[in-house]
């Protein structure tokens, strides 16, 4: 199953625009006759949201920021969502789309005036409509979002994702992972007693590790947004402790930080919950 995300991507950055599914957003530059004009695609921008991680007002609102903020032109932009392989909640790309570089003054001046406007009029719909698709994708997977799913398989999901993350033809790789970082899986659980415990990061890298769960992320920078964020679903007596541990807070970020390393990626920024930096 971890190549099937990246068989996807692979068929839907070579198939015309006719061809794409009909909430793909392609390239404008084939729309209009100048495919052999188009600029090559920069960045890939992949958002990826747990939905076991059930986030307050406050942190979706800036995942919905920081996702925004990554809508740049020349970037190819996806958006998954994963929670277990458990009935109708699997790993999936809810969002494909790209957002197409303008053309060059030299370039320019050498295009047909009418395809020209053309284009211009198709990259400003292009721009609007995935960042609509995007944000409001997004919007949707925090609404389903619950800690009441009974699993949290994210090693397994990264790993999937790093494929996706790999194959991209793009220069720049920059990964958004929506999480609580707590992992509820057949690999390890991190709760004890219906609440997150303290972790040994060596001892469950080792577990991931065995479990072939570690990934290739192909040297992207990956931010993680909701570390060890407490479920806004539940109160207080419903499941965690009011107070979270500062000892167990940095044992997530170690080891995902080790995570990361070992599949090939930088972790830029543990957010515990929210991130402190902006995704550049």
């Amino acid at each position: 199953m971890y190549r099937i995300l990246a068989l996807v991507l692979l068929l839907w950055m070579t198939v015309s625009p006719a061809a794409a599914g009909e909430k793909d957003v392609t390239s404008c530059y084939p729309k209009v006759g100048l495919a052999a004009s188009q600029p090559p695609i920069e960045y890939g921008n992949f958002i990826v949201v747990d939905e076991t991680s059930a986030l307050d007002v406050k942190l979706r609102a800036q995942a919905l920021q920081a996702a925004n903020s990554m809508l740049k032109p020349g970037s190819l932009v996806l958006v998954g969502r994963f929670s277990a392989f458990y009935r109708d909640r699997y790993t999936q790309l809810v969002v494909r789309g790209v957002i197409d570089r303008p053309p060059s003054p030299e370039q320019r001046k050498q295009m047909p005036r009418d395809r020209l406007a053309l284009l211009e009029r198709c990259m400003s719909e292009q721009s609007a409509v995935l960042r609509r698709r995007v944000l409001s994708a997004l919007n949707d997977i925090f609404v389903a979002s619950s800690s009441d799913i009974a699993r949290s398989d994210i090693a397994a999901a990264l790993c999937e994702f790093a494929v996706v993350v790999k194959q991209a033809p793009v220069r720049t790789r920059r990964v958004l992972v929506v999480t609580d970082g707590l992992e509820n899986s057949d690999i390890s659980s991190f709760y004890r007693n219906k609440t997150a415990r303290l972790i040994e990061p060596a001892v469950e890298l080792q577990r991931i590790r065995a479990a072939n769960m570690l990934g290739d992320f192909g040297g992207a920078r990956v931010w993680i947004l909701g570390g060890a964020s407490f479920p806004a679903d539940r109160d207080e007596g419903g499941s965690d402790a009011p107070f979270r541990d500062p000892r167990i807070v940095e044992a997530l970020r170690r080891l995902w930080s080790s995570y990361m390393s070992a599949s090939q990626a930088v972790l830029a920024e543990f957010g515990a919950p929210s991130l402190l930096t902006t995704i550049d």
